[in-house]
């Protein structure tokens, strides 16, 4: 219709009537439907781009709950605050961790979370923040609302909005609680072994003292030449019994980490001997003969 009367309007201002031109009829309707088809190319053009918008709206909403739930559902305590230390959200782990109900919490400083004498570090911490500084994960102790105390590891991260600005904090609180009594307990069960240790060793010592002492005593008397084998290989035998004893008391030493290594020539040979003449009275019993033979090289 708009084209139509375009055409009559010009055709009329020109001073040309239809008759006169047969082309301005079949020019009129070609136009017409140009025009017509350029509107509606325009609305459905339009009406796709709304769409669109609309999925897209849609797709972040969806993102944006996702996230919420995400949160929200979190055993963690995950506070978010503004620059100046408002608290704007608080999720569910928040309230079983702290005992203040959402209600509570939104509009309070951080800061009522904090023991006095910590709360100066709040400051500093949103400074670094501020300046764009990462924040380590870090321990700490905090506040609950019954004046309850609790150990706490935080992971402190900066938000931004869409245009990068940033405009608040994010504060993760996890209880370690139990975490730090299992480490107690674990670190006085490995002090009560090493103590444990330390005093068999000393009080199986003494005993053997006395077994080197007397055999010893005996050694230096007269003795056949097998008697005096048989006491040589027991008096080996109970040194090398005295070197574990050392040796168990090494080992709580590495526990304190207070254990000093050395390094002490020894002769391969007399090892081997000493091995096997220490073997060689069990062999016996078994009908066995254990002997050992070196190359002179070693």
């Amino acid at each position: 219709i708009l084209g139509a009367g375009l055409g009559l309007s010009f055709a009329v201002y020109r001073g040309i009537s239809l008759e006169a031109a047969p082309w301005v009829a079949p020019a009129i309707g070609l136009l017409s439907i140009c025009l017509a088809s350029l509107s509606f190319w325009l609305q459905l053009t339009s009406h796709t781009a709304t769409v669109q918008l609309e999925l897209r709206e849609k797709e972040v909403e969806e993102v944006q709950a996702l996230l919420a739930s995400i949160v929200e559902s979190s055993a963690d305590s995950i506070i978010g605050t503004t620059l100046d230390g408002s608290i704007i959200s608080w999720n569910r782990g928040s309230e079983v961790l702290w005992g203040y109900t959402a209600e509570e919490a939104i509009g309070q400083h951080i800061t009522m979370l904090f023991k006095p004498e910590l709360r100066a570090g709040y400051t500093r911490s949103i400074g670094r923040v501020k300046s764009g500084e990462g924040i380590a994960p870090f321990d700490t102790i905090r506040v609950r609302k019954d004046g309850s105390l609790v150990h706490v590891n935080v992971i402190v991260s900066p938000i931004r909005n869409t245009a990068g600005e940033l405009i608040g904090a994010s504060g993760i609180y996890r209880d370690i609680t139990e975490l730090l009594k299992a480490k107690e307990q674990a670190e006085a069960a490995n002090k009560a072994k090493s103590e444990f240790l330390a005093n068999m060793s000393h009080e199986i010592r003494t005993p053997m003292n006395a077994i080197l002492g007397f055999t010893d005593v005996v050694l230096g008397g007269e003795l056949k030449a097998e008697q005096r084998r048989h006491l040589e290989t027991v008096q080996r035998s109970a040194r090398a019994l005295l070197h574990l004893l050392n040796d168990i008391l090494d080992s709580s030493k590495l526990d304190r980490g207070a254990l000093q290594l050395e390094k002490l020539p020894f002769s391969l040979p007399d090892l081997v001997q000493q091995l096997c003449a220490e073997q060689s009275i069990q062999a016996g019993h078994k009908h066995l003969l254990l002997r050992s033979e070196l190359s002179p090289d070693i």
